[in-house]
């Protein structure tokens, strides 16, 4: 069986997201379909390794260079790269598409990070920069554990 998108890019690291240029590139030669469910299990592997991803693991670690290999993702380059590639990718569905198993936002940073991605996939799509699609995130989800709620 081979690996999905998100496998793959959580592999390659942080550095695939250097440039758009770059992770087009990677995107490109790793022959997966761009799908809103695809681009949603790779922004919950984005959410869920933020940080953390070995460094000395890093397809791109410049062992002379560590501190130019990248800390978490640039997931406005990620979004960048994917609007270039599928421009017609609806991002709605994208957001429908988080109801999966693994998804899970585990901190504000993570939050912070998806909201970022989403914003700007949404933005492409036409949609207000303060408008959000709510309703495809606050409905029943299979993967309750998983939904972006409110706790107080």
């Amino acid at each position: 069986m081979d690996n999905s998108l998100a496998e793959l890019i959580v592999e390659l690291g942080y550095g695939c997201c250097s440039s758009v240029a770059e992770c087009h590139r990677q995107l490109s030669s790793l022959g997966r379909e761009i799908t809103p469910s695809a681009i949603a299990r790779v922004l919950g592997a984005m959410v869920r390794t933020h940080t953390g991803l070995d460094k000395t693991a890093n397809f791109y670690a410049d062992k002379e260079k560590p501190e130019s290999i990248p800390s978490t993702w640039n997931v406005d380059i990620f979004v960048q790269a994917i609007k270039e590639m599928a421009p017609n990718l609806r991002w709605d569905d994208v957001i429908r598409e988080l109801d999966f198993p693994e998804f899970l936002v585990k901190d504000r940073q993570s939050l912070t990070l998806l909201m970022t991605a989403l914003r700007s996939g949404l933005q492409a799509q036409g949609f207000h920069p303060d408008i959000f699609p709510i309703d495809n995130i606050y409905r029943a989800w299979d993967n309750a554990e998983g939904q972006v709620t409110q706790t107080h």
